[in-house]
């Protein structure tokens, strides 16, 4: 299955998403040599897409001038790439803040946070005669 992601990866790097089938070996001979950030990306793509075939979802296309990518193999491609628990890195809901003013009353002023020095709080520091 990690052989059918590398497969789209190397499609898609492509012109056109078009490769004749010596290059698409080349470039996957060439990424075999590749760092464990390469096959860790490949896993954690595969794993997004369990029972990939590529063929039977016409992912790709064959003919005889070679192997070329599809408009729906591009999309696989977007969903497989995102991480894994990317439903985990959403932000929780954000609580209503509910303020009650009454008609015609002005609103009450915001407090300054406690990290905020207010102006009147600053002293003069007197300078030194050169």
């Amino acid at each position: 299955m990690s052989l059918q992601v590398q497969i789209l990866l190397v499609l898609s790097s492509h012109p056109g998403g078009r490769a004749s089938v010596a290059d698409m070996n080349a470039d996957l001979a060439l990424l075999a040599g590749a760092g464990s950030e390469w096959f860790q990306r490949i896993k954690r793509m595969a794993s997004n897409a369990p029972g990939l075939d590529i063929f039977t979802e016409e992912y790709v296309i064959r003919d005889a001038d070679g192997w070329q990518i599809t408009a729906a193999g591009r999309k696989a491609l977007r969903f497989m790439d995102k991480p894994v628990h990317a439903e985990a890195e959403v932000a929780p809901p954000l609580k209503p803040e509910i303020a009650i003013v009454a008609r015609g009353a002005p609103a009450p002023a915001p407090w300054p946070s406690a990290n905020v020095i207010s102006m009147t709080e600053r002293r003069r520091i007197p300078r030194r005669a050169s």
